[in-house]
């Protein structure tokens, strides 16, 4: 085997790791949510942080995993997204974890205008949002939006292209796990700055 068989097995083993992690989250959560008779989440997210902390040392797992990631590559930094939201009806669990080296993101020459030009637009965001409530036809997302025919086209075939949405058939949409990820993140943001 050699070193680079060698790094993608322990890049495996860090994915599922985290896999088990995000697992054991979830169980966690349903089972704090039952216990506080809560049907929707936890009161507040300090005292469900502390409860992980306090109740599932898996949770250092992350910190110690991408700790020793970071330190056999060698890299001075690694940043993790990662997320998770589950809907009863149906059941459904979008998650997603992705690790990159912070080193090599800042390495990156990338020209973000055009995302940010698909993305600063309130009417997209809420074209995002609404699928997160599961798939839509057309004339939902119309009526939701008050968009029709080319209004539609004009918000629809930018996130097609970013394939933050998914279309089946003649006219279903999907928000993909790369549009729960874009959205998450531009909403944390604004929201941190919003509070700064």
């Amino acid at each position: 085997m050699d070193q680079n068989e060698m790094d993608l097995k322990d890049d495996i083993s860090v994915i599922e790791d985290l896999d088990k992690t995000i697992h054991t989250l979830v169980e966690l959560r349903k089972r704090l949510t039952k216990k506080t008779g809560q049907q929707k989440g936890v009161v507040s997210m300090t005292k469900f942080l502390d409860m992980l902390r306090k109740d599932m040392p898996s949770f250092k797992n992350i910190v110690n995993e991408l700790e020793r990631f970071r330190i056999e590559n060698n890299f001075d930094g690694v940043v993790i997204n990662a997320g998770l939201y589950g809907i009863e009806e149906p059941q459904t669990n979008v998650w997603w974890t992705v690790v990159n080296p912070i080193d090599n993101l800042l390495a990156k020459d990338v020209d973000v205008s055009s995302l940010f030009d698909i993305l600063a637009n309130q009417t997209r965001l809420q074209f995002l949002k609404f699928l997160t409530m599961g798939r839509k036809t057309y004339s939902e997302i119309s009526e939701h939006l008050q968009i029709r025919g080319g209004g539609f086209a004009h918000h629809a075939m930018p996130l097609l292209r970013m394939k933050c949405i998914e279309k089946e058939g003649r006219g279903t949409y999907g928000i993909t796990e790369l549009g729960w990820e874009v959205l998450v993140s531009v909403l944390s943001l604004a929201t941190r700055i919003g509070n700064a």
